[in-house]
């Protein structure tokens, strides 16, 4: 899971504007869940893409590039679990939290 929005975070770096880029991996104590955060310095994502962005088969990569599965496995993965990932819109930089749950539901 956490490779996938890595590779998202990859993949944005390339397609950004700025001439250092950089990806940022932090695990955070949440509480009841510890957050796996991913940021990049890439393009920001639009409010129209937002939307969609965790639905199969969405993508905004070119043909041959990505199939739209990757945060829609990412999703289901961490939501089977009781867990979750979703943007941080107040972050600075493009940022991806996956917050995996410390105790498995019962």
């Amino acid at each position: 899971m956490v490779l996938n929005l890595l590779n998202n975070a990859f993949d944005a770096t390339l397609e950004g504007s700025n001439p250092q880029p950089r990806i940022k991996l932090e695990l955070v104590d949440a509480g009841e869940c510890v957050n796996v955060r991913v940021t990049n310095t890439g393009r920001t994502i639009p409010q129209e893409v937002r939307e969609f962005m965790f639905k199969p088969f969405f993508t905004t990569k070119p043909a041959g590039k990505g199939t739209g599965l990757g945060l829609s496995i990412v999703s289901h993965i961490l939501s089977t679990h009781g867990g979750s990932v979703y943007l941080d819109t107040g972050a600075q930089e493009t940022c991806f939290v996956a917050a995996f749950p410390k105790r498995q539901k019962r």
